[in-house]
This record gives structure tokens, sequence and C-alpha cells, in this order.
């Protein structure tokens, strides 16, 4: 937060006419510099409360509990996550741990195991690691990204585990590498790409002095590949 805080204070100062934020959660002192300066801003990939900022993004919880109770319908019930960023400021890590839990409450289920490490192919990796050296090992692992599902399945390879056959990994985001990766990855394809337009589109509009929707959410949808 505090990054991030700096670098909209550079912008701020070299003339920038908008900001696009990731995330609703920032440094309030982030949101008093673009107030005091009449900046344009949009948050993206999270929605937030009705009648706060403006926000085009996903329900990143319904996400994650689509995700899981995909897995649960498929008969797990022994389930992990991988997912990184647990930290103030990090709404959408937060958001998607909660959904994984969410999934099992509805089934009063006990709750799944959370392993959180640094984000990326060699945080899913290491977390692959740690869950299947477990005397009782997941039969299925959810994970809260793509690189992480990605991190899993080659370290499965490594190991000798063969998915789907010996274990169920399932991603989110839809990366373009996650269908051209074998086996092709099953994850939850998050609009990324209409997300930046519109938020770039709800900015020009800002600028124009023209007419906005100040709270736009983009649907995901579970695709379901391979592993």
């Amino acid at each position: 937060a505090e990054k991030e805080y700096r670098n909209a204070q550079s912008l701020v100062a070299r003339g920038v006419d908008g900001l696009m934020l990731v995330g609703s959660e920032h440094d309030p002192r982030l949101y008093d510099l673009v107030d005091r300066k009449g900046i344009p801003f949009v948050n993206t990939w999270s929605i937030g409360s009705a009648g706060e900022r403006p926000c085009i993004g996903i329900d990143n919880r319904a996400a994650l509990r689509r995700n899981t109770q995909f897995v649960l319908d498929m008969g797990h019930r022994n389930v992990a996550l991988i997912v990184g960023g647990l930290d103030h400021f990090n709404d959408r890590s937060r958001d998607r741990a909660a959904g994984f839990q969410d999934a099992f409450v509805d089934r009063d289920l006990l709750p799944g195991r959370i392993v959180e490490k640094a984000y990326g192919i060699a945080g899913g990796r290491e977390a692959l690691g740690l869950l299947m050296a477990d005397p009782a090992p997941p039969t299925a692992i959810v994970c809260a990204s793509d690189l992480f599902a990605l991190g899993a399945l080659l370290e499965c390879r490594r190991l000798g585990i063969e998915v789907p056959r010996d274990l169920s990994i399932t991603g989110t985001d839809d990366l373009e590498m996650a269908a051209e990766f074998v086996p092709a990855l099953t994850t939850v394809h998050v609009p990324a790409r209409e997300m930046g337009e519109r938020a770039a589109d709800y900015l020009l509009a800002r600028l124009d002095g023209r007419p906005t929707v100040d709270t736009v959410e983009l649907e995901c949808q579970l695709i379901v590949r391979d592993t």
C-alpha cells in the first residue's frame, strides 16, 4: 500500500489525467490525493460495496466459491487451497480464500486446508510439495491463481503424480497458457481484457464529462478442461 501511494504521488506530480487502480482497498492518503486533485480514477479486479468508490471488476469470492463447488460436486472432500497475499490491502486474495471456505459451509463440511505462498509458479511448486508430503494428502487442490496451478502441475510432473488420475487441480484467471499446458488447466475465466477496456472507457468518459456508471460487475465463467 505504501509503495502504491508513492507511485501514485509520482504520477500525479507528472500530471497524469486519470488512474486505474487494482483492488478496492488502498491507503486512505491515496484517496485523499485523487479527491484533492480532482483526478478521475477507477478500482478494478474487485467489486466494492454499493455507493463506495467507482469500480469495474469481478466478485472474487463468488468465483472461488464456484470453483470449489465444482470440485466438491466431483466427489472430492479432502481439498486444499493454494493462495497468496492474505495481508492487509489485498482484498482479492482474502475474498478468494473466503469463497473457498463458503463452498464447504454450504454443504456443512469441515473447511479445507489453506496454504499461503508467495505469488507465482515457484510458490505453487512449493505448496504442492508441502501438501503432498502430508500423511493424508488432498485429492484435489484449488488454486487462487493459474500461476499457482501451473507451478503445482510442474511439481506433480517432477514427483510422478499424474493429473487428474492421482490428483485434481483447478486454477483461477484463465491465463493464455492455461489452455496450452499439458494437461490443459481447468480454471475460472476472468474477463481481464474487457475489464481493462471498460476501465479505460470509464476514465475517458469522466475526462470528457460524459455520464458514467460507477459500479460494473463482470461475470466469471468456469472453464472445464483436463485437470
